[in-house]
């Protein structure tokens, strides 16, 4: 169940797929390397990946799991839960689910009736099958990704074929440390103190590697390069320190009410490019206008920010580039403390109505 005392592992960084398109959920897969291995002696128990670049035959019953919604629309699970569902073939899917399905990224699986499937909140779970044999084992051979809807007749749930992206996986589990980006958690453990440049090599080897200058002008550029995205680094984390503040915030706003979150904003303009097919990727708390761009490279954004069952939408700067949305983030998530503390003031008034009215601009969402 939710909120029970669970090991806590820290992500050292996550590796999406680079051919992944929002639009289609083509290719919808992610790494997530872990700081620390997680403990054999814990909760967490390893699932292997396919032996084999195939799927079990049609019919073969697989297990899904997850927090995700009860319901469509509906409130997530208070505790993990988990259903058997059987795979479909490649030509019962297609039937179902038309050319939004691509077989070659994609496999479906659930009861054409409906009733049982996966659902928002669930996406990234696991559909592992059994495979049989003196010691039987769960091999995962499914991804949650996308949907229509949450357990309706004739439209099964789909899931990314993780066999086809064994390689892949293989690839980037085994790829040196030198031949990534050194990630934040890797940055914000290193002392950029040593001016000797010495401790800076092997954090830094990856800008040191592109460079084809001499070998001590190479060192002294890969540190520069390290510095410069440590500060980018330490911006974000000073926004995640916000966001933890906001969500201990119940003493300014009341011991009965939730902590703020971050949500969609109200109203969807037509110009917005929502992805399709699938109605389970968590939607966006901003929409920027594409017009308004500073000389800083921030633009204005409307955003809307949830408490409890109240939705507020403020004004506000928001960068659009990962640098810039670092640099904007300590200062919009003030923002939305402050826009709660007004809203729940005695003086304050709702921020809904002037703001939703002016949502129908040319817009852009992230």
């Amino acid at each position: 169940p939710r909120g029970e005392q669970a090991e806590e592992v820290l992500v050292n960084r996550i590796l999406p797929h680079p051919q992944f398109d929002p639009r289609t959920f083509h290719n919808d897969l992610a790494l997530v390397q872990l700081w620390t291995p997680a403990s054999p002696a814990g909760p967490a128990r390893p699932v292997c990946l396919p032996p084999t670049p195939r799927e079990p035959p049609a019919g073969t019953a697989c297990a899904i799991a997850g927090w995700g919604a009860l319901f469509e629309d509906g409130p997530e699970a208070g505790a993990v839960r988990e259903a058997r569902v059987p795979l479909l073939s490649t030509d019962a899917c297609r039937r179902a689910l038309g050319p939004a399905l691509r077989p070659n990224s994609m496999l479906c699986a659930g009861y054409l009736a409906g009733g049982i499937d996966s659902c928002q909140g669930d996406s990234g779970g696991p559909l592992t099958c059994t495979e049989p044999g003196p010691h039987p084992r769960e091999v995962l051979y499914g991804l949650t990704s996308w949907g229509d809807g949450c357990g309706e007749p004739g439209k099964p749930g789909v899931y990314t074929r993780v066999a086809i992206f064994r390689d892949w996986i293989l690839e980037q589990m085994s790829a040196s440390p030198s031949s990534r980006e050194p990630s934040c958690r890797e940055l914000l453990d290193w002392d950029p103190s040593d001016k000797t440049l010495t401790a800076s090599a092997r954090t830094c080897t990856f800008y040191q590697r592109r460079c084809t200058g001499s070998k001590a002008a190479c060192a002294r550029w890969a540190h520069q390069q390290c510095l410069q995205r440590r500060r980018r680094c330490e911006l974000r984390s000073l926004g995640h320190i916000l966001m933890g503040l906001l969500r201990g915030a119940q003493e300014l706003l009341g011991p009965a009410r939730t902590p703020p979150s971050l949500r969609e904003p109200l109203g969807q303009p037509a110009q917005e490019q929502r992805p399709q097919p699938g109605t389970r990727r968590p939607r966006k708390p901003v929409l920027a206008d594409l017009g308004s761009k500073s000389l800083s490279g921030q633009f204005r954004a409307w955003v809307q920010a949830g408490l409890g069952g109240r939705r507020l939408i403020f004004s506000a700067l928001v960068g659009l580039e990962p640098a810039t949305m670092a640099q904007s983030l300590p200062r919009l998530l003030a923002q939305t403390l402050q826009a709660f503390r007004l809203a729940a003031g005695p003086e304050g008034e709702p921020l809904e109505g002037p703001w939703r009215r002016r949502l129908g601009r040319t817009l852009s969402s992230f």
